[in-house]
C-alpha cells in the first residue's frame, strides 16, 4: 500500500494491477503493465540544473581559463534521436562532450565541459545549442566577465620613522596600500619582517583580509628603538597571487641632558606698555647631540612675555645658546611664567620667570590749550603745570617752545632738566607781547623719554588796524570792498586780518586792467590780507586813442606845444588816458619825428580800428587807414553843418602824406590872422586829402588830430557784422560804364561768388537807374556794414537823401574801400584812376549820368570816389562826367 501511494502521487500509474506490486518502481512505472490510464512524456533535451537558465563563469582574470560543466538529460518517456552540439562565443570553447553524437535514453544525462578564457577586462557571453530529433533543441547562455589580476602597491615606499631617542616611541607614520587590478585580493596579510622588525610597531591596520579592485586601505607605523642607531625593517603586503612591500628606516638616539640657567628669574616692577629684556642660558650636559630644540613661554600669563633665540637649534654635547626673554605688560600686578625648553633626545627643562606690571611715568600738562587775544603793544602770561601720574620716576624734562616766534616768552622755572618722581609736579609760565598785528598758533612742548611728551596748543592774536592806499591813473577805476576809488589816490582801512577784495575797471573800448602794483600782482582780482600798511596801484592799458577835437581853432595853436596841450586837456575831460601829439609839423618839427616809431593800434573813441603802425600814416607812397578819423574825443562824429564853411571838416596839419611839414603852416602855427595860410586836411577822407586838401586863412577855425603815444603798438581789434545787419564792398576789379557782355549786377554777383560770401545773388550794384537813383534798389530797414563790421551810414536812411549839404560835410562815417575778399583798396601819393566807382548819382536818391543806363558807349557817367566819406563818395564832382568806356569800380550792396 505504501508503494501504491506513491506511484499514484508522481501521476505515473493508476491501474489496479499495480496496487500490490513489489517490484523495481521502473517497472511499475511502464504504462502497459499498469494496464492504462497513464501520462507518458515525449522525449526532450534539459538544462540539469535546478532552477537555472544560464551558465556563469563569474569573474576569470585576463590571461587565465576556468571550465565549468554543463549538465544535460533526457526529460521524456523515450529515447531522443541523435544529440548534435553547437557553440557560440570567442571567449568560450568546448573541452569534453558527452552530449554529441549519442541518442539519450530516457532520463539519461550527458555533459559538455565548456572553458571560458578572456582576453579583455570585459563583459563576455555565448551560447550553448544542443539539438535532436526527436527531444528539441536546448539553447544554454553562457555569460563571464574578463577581470585584471589583483596588483598590490604600497606608498611611500620608503618610510622614514626619523631619529627618536631609545626606549621612547615617535610618532606614527601611514602607509596606504591599494589594489591597482579589478579582482579582488584575497587572504590578505601585512605583517613586518627583518632582523630589527622588533623596533617597528604597526600601531594601526584598516586592511582585512581582502581588498577589492581599485581599494585602498592603511598601515600606520611607529618607531621604538632598543638601540643606538641606524634600523631598518620591511612591510610585506601579502596576497594570493600579489604582493606589496616598503622600506621602513629609524635612527635610535642616545638620551641627552638639557640645563637652563638661571631656573628663576624677576623682572622686576616694569612700566606697561614698555619693554625689560634678559637672557638665559641652555647647555647640553649629556654625551650625544640634541634634537632641534622647542622653546616655549607657558603660563595664563606669556601674552606678556616674548623669546626669541635656541629654537630649532640642535646643541651637541657641552654645547649651549641663549634665550632672549622679554617683558611688555599691559596689565598691573604680579604675572608670573614659565619658560619650556624641550629636545627628543634632550629632555625638557623649565625656569621660572616673574614681573610686575606698574603704571609708566607719565607726564600731564595743564591747561592743554590758551589763547590769547590783545591789543597789539600790550601783553599776557598763562602758567602751566606739569606732573608724573606714574608710579615710576621720569627722566629729566625739557621744554621748550614750538612754531612760536619771539613774541613769545618762556621761564621753565622749576621744570627746567627736572626729573618728576612719581606723582611729583612742577610750573612753567608762557609770556605774549606782541608789538604790532599777530595772529600765530604753536605748542608749548614738555617732555622726557620716561614719561612722554605732552603739548599744550597756544594761539596768540594781536588786533591792529592798517591802510590801504591806493592809486589809480586817469580815466580809471579801483572799486575796494564795494567802495570806489578814481582819483589819484585813496585809502582804505581795515582790522588785521581783514581782506581787501579790490577790482578796477576803465570805460574805455578795448582797454582794461594790465596789472597791479604793490599789494597784488597779476592782471586779476586783487585780494590784500591787511596784516601791515599796504600801497595798491593799477595799471590799465590798450590800444592807442586817435581822435578829432570837438573844439575849432584858429591858426595860432601855440606852435607845437601850445596844440599838444589842447589834445591833452581835451582827452582828460574826455576820461582818456595817456599822452597826446597833435599832428602837426612845423620848420623845426616835422609830426613824423614827434610820434615814435613803437606806437601804434590805434582806435578811434567807440573803439573800431584805424591805423596799426606809425607807417601807415606817414608813407610818401599814400596812406594805409582802416577808415577816416571822424569822431572826437568823446566818440561824436565831427562831420559840419549845412553852410558851416570849411572848419566843419577841416582840420589843421601843415603835414603832407609823407609827415613832413609843409610851406604854409600859419606861421608855424602862430598866427591867427588872415595874413597866412596853411594846409589842413578833411575828417572824412582816408587818401591823401586825410592829411593834405587844401590852403585856407588862418582866421579859419579848423580841428586838429591828436594821437596817443604811450602805449606800445598792438593788433588792432576784429569786428564782426551785427545780426541783421547787411553786408556791402567795393569790388576790386573795374569795369566800364557800358555794359560789356554782362550788367553791373552780375559783376557784383559774381565777385561775390568767387570771394565765397553767402548768397551772393543777393548783391546789386549801388547805381542809378534812370530816372530813379540808386536808393530805389534797396528796401529801407537795417544798416549796411562793410565786411571788416564797420557801419556805413550814420543811419540807413542816409541813402533816400536828394541833395548833398557841401563838399565839407561828411556824409558817412567809413568810406568804402574794403573788396569782396575783405583787402581794402589803397590810395596812392596822389589822386589816381583807381580810386574811382561807377554810380551814375550825386546822391543815392537821385539820377543823374549813368550812360544811358549803362548801355551807351558815347554817352558820359557819373563817377564816385572810393576813398572820400563827403558826398564825392558818389560823384567826385557833380558837374562832371566821365566816358562810359572809362573802367571803374562798383559799389555792391546787399538787398
Amino acid at each position: 500500500m505504501k508503494l501504491e501511494r506513491l506511484v499514484a502521487g508522481l501521476g505515473l500509474c493508476a491501474a489496479a494491477a499495480c496496487h500490490d506490486y513489489d517490484g523495481a518502481l521502473a517497472e511499475c512505472i511502464d504504462a502497459g503493465r499498469c494496464g492504462g490510464g497513464g501520462t507518458v512524456v515525449d522525449p526532450r533535451l534539459e538544462l540539469d540544473v535546478s532552477g537555472a537558465t544560464a551558465i556563469d563563469f563569474m569573474s576569470v582574470p585576463v590571461g587565465s581559463t576556468k571550465e565549468l560543466d554543463v549538465p544535460v538529460r533526457n526529460g521524456g518517456d523515450s529515447a531522443t534521436g541523435v544529440v548534435s552540439t553547437s557553440l557560440s562565443g570567442a571567449a568560450f570553447t568546448v573541452v569534453s562532450d558527452t552530449c554529441k553524437d549519442a541518442a539519450l535514453a530516457a532520463k539519461a544525462r550527458c555533459t559538455v565541459r565548456v572553458r571560458f578564457a578572456p582576453s579583455t577586462a570585459s563583459a563576455a557571453s555565448g551560447q550553448l545549442t544542443l539539438q535532436a530529433g526527436p527531444g528539441g533543441t536546448l539553447l544554454v547562455a553562457l555569460q563571464g566577465v574578463g577581470v585584471t589580476a589583483a596588483s598590490l602597491t604600497t606608498s611611500p615606499q620608503t618610510v622614514e620613522l626619523g631619529p627618536q631617542t631609545i626606549d621612547t616611541s615617535g610618532p606614527s607614520q601611514r602607509v596606504t596600500v591599494s589594489n591597482l587590478g579589478t579582482q579582488t585580493a584575497t587572504s590578505l596579510a601585512v605583517a613586518l619582517s627583518g632582523g630589527m622588525a622588533a623596533q617597528f610597531e604597526v600601531v594601526g591596520n584598516t586592511c582585512g583580509s581582502m581588498l577589492s579592485g581599485g581599494g585602498s586601505c592603511t598601515v600606520d607605523l611607529r618607531f621604538k628603538p632598543t638601540a643606538v642607531g641606524a634600523a631598518s625593517a620591511t612591510l610585506e603586503v601579502q596576497a594570493d597571487g600579489a604582493s606589496a612591500s616598503s622600506l621602513v628606516t629609524g635612527t635610535g638616539l642616545a638620551v641627552s641632558d638639557l640645563e637652563l640657567m638661571p631656573p628663576t628669574f624677576d623682572f622686576a616692577a616694569t612700566g606697561t606698555g614698555a619693554t625689560r629684556p634678559t637672557q638665559l642660558t641652555v647647555k647640553n650636559t649629556g654625551t650625544v647631540a640634541t634634537g632641534a630644540l622647542t622653546v616655549t613661554l607657558v603660563g595664563a600669563n606669556a601674552g606678556h612675555y616674548g623669546s626669541s633665540g635656541c629654537s630649532g637649534t640642535a646643541l651637541n654635547p657641552n654645547e649651549s645658546c641663549t634665550v632672549t626673554v622679554t617683558f611688555h605688560p599691559t596689565v598691573l600686578g604680579a604675572l608670573p611664567v614659565a619658560l619650556q625648553v624641550s629636545g627628543t633626545p634632550g629632555g625638557t627643562v623649565s625656569a621660572g620667570l616673574t614681573g610686575t606690571g606698574v603704571r609708566p611715568a607719565n607726564l600731564t600738562l595743564q591747561p592743554t590749550s590758551v589763547s590769547f587775544t590783545l591789543d597789539a603793544g600790550q601783553s599776557a602770561s598763562q602758567v602751566f603745570t606739569v606732573a608724573n601720574v606714574g608710579d615710576l620716576p621720569t627722566d629729566p624734562l625739557s621744554v621748550q617752545l614750538v612754531n612760536l616766534g619771539s613774541t613769545f616768552g618762556l621761564d621753565a622755572g622749576s621744570c627746567t632738566n627736572v626729573a618728576l618722581a612719581p606723582d611729583a609736579g612742577c610750573s612753567v609760565q608762557l609770556f605774549f607781547a606782541p608789538p604790532r598785528y599777530e595772529d600765530t598758533s604753536g605748542q608749548l612742548s614738555v617732555g622726557a623719554a620716561a614719561g612722554g611728551t605732552r603739548s599744550a596748543a597756544v594761539h596768540g592774536v594781536a588786533n591792529a588796524v592798517y591802510t590801504l592806499t591806493v592809486s589809480v591813473p586817469f580815466g580809471g577805476k579801483v572799486q575796494v570792498n564795494g567802495s570806489s576809488c578814481t582819483s589819484a589816490s585813496c585809502n582804505f582801512t581795515a582790522q588785521a586780518p581783514g581782506v581787501l577784495n579790490a577790482s578796477a575797471s576803465i570805460n574805455l573800448p578795448t582797454w582794461g586792467l594790465s596789472s597791479w602794483t604793490g599789494a597784488c600782482t597779476g592782471d586779476g582780482g586783487c585780494a590784500v590780507v591787511m596784516t601791515r600798511d599796504q600801497t595798491l596801484g593799477a595799471v590799465f592799458a590798450g590800444n592807442n586813442f586817435a581822435f578829432v577835437t570837438s573844439q575849432q581853432f584858429n591858426g595860432n595853436l601855440g606852435g607845437n606845444v601850445g596844440a599838444d596841450r589842447k589834445c591833452n586837456d581835451l582827452a582828460r575831460d574826455a576820461g582818456l588816458p595817456g599822452s597826446y601829439v597833435a599832428w602837426i609839423s612845423t620848420a623845426s618839427s616835422n609830426v613824423s619825428s614827434r610820434i615814435p616809431a613803437t606806437a601804434g593800434g590805434w582806435v578811434r573813441r567807440d573803439g573800431s580800428p584805424f591805423a596799426a603802425l606809425r607807417s601807415d600814416l606817414i608813407n610818401a607812397a599814400g596812406p594805409n587807414l582802416v577808415t577816416s578819423l571822424i569822431l572826437d574825443e568823446r566818440g561824436a562824429p565831427q562831420r559840419g553843418t549845412n553852410g558851416s564853411g570849411s572848419g566843419s571838416a577841416g582840420v589843421w596839419t601843415g603835414t603832407n602824406v609823407a609827415g613832413a611839414v609843409m610851406t604854409d603852416t600859419c606861421n608855424n602855427f602862430t598866427d591867427g590872422t588872415n595874413a597866412s595860410r596853411a594846409v589842413d586836411g578833411v575828417t572824412y577822407a582816408v587818401d591823401p586829402w586825410w592829411t593834405s586838401s587844401v590852403v585856407p586863412f588862418c582866421d579859419t577855425t579848423l580841428r586838429l588830430y591828436c594821437f596817443e603815444t604811450d602805449q606800445p603798438a598792438r593788433a588792432l581789434p576784429t569786428l564782426s557784422i551785427p545780426a541783421g545787419g547787411r553786408r556791402a564792398f567795393v569790388t576790386s576789379g573795374m569795369v566800364p560804364g557800358v555794359d560789356a557782355g554782362y550788367t553791373h549786377d552780375d559783376f557784383c554777383k559774381s565777385v561775390a561768388a568767387q570771394a565765397g560770401l553767402s548768397n551772393p545773388n543777393n548783391f546789386l550794384a549801388f547805381e542809378s537807374h534812370s530816372p530813379n537813383g540808386p536808393a530805389s534798389r534797396f528796401t529801407t530797414g537795417t544798416n549796411w556794414y562793410r565786411l571788416d563790421g564797420l557801419p556805413l551810414f550814420f543811419s540807413p536812411t542816409d541813402i533816400t537823401k536828394t541833395s548833398y549839404i557841401n563838399a565839407y560835410y561828411a556824409e558817412r562815417p567809413n568810406p568804402l574801400t574794403v573788396t569782396e575778399t575783405r583787402g581794402r583798396l589803397q590810395p596812392g601819393a596822389s589822386n589816381s584812376a583807381g580810386r574811382l566807382v561807377w554810380t551814375g548819382a550825386s546822391t543815392p536818391g537821385r539820377s543823374d549820368l549813368d550812360c544811358t543806363d549803362w548801355s551807351s558807349s558815347t554817352s558820359t557817367g557819373l563817377m564816385g570816389t572810393v576813398f572820400r566819406g563827403s558826398y564825392q563818395w558818389l560823384a567826385e564832382s557833380a558837374g562832371n562826367a566821365d566816358s562810359c568806356t572809362n573802367l571803374g569800380h562798383l559799389y555792391c550792396f546787399e538787398q
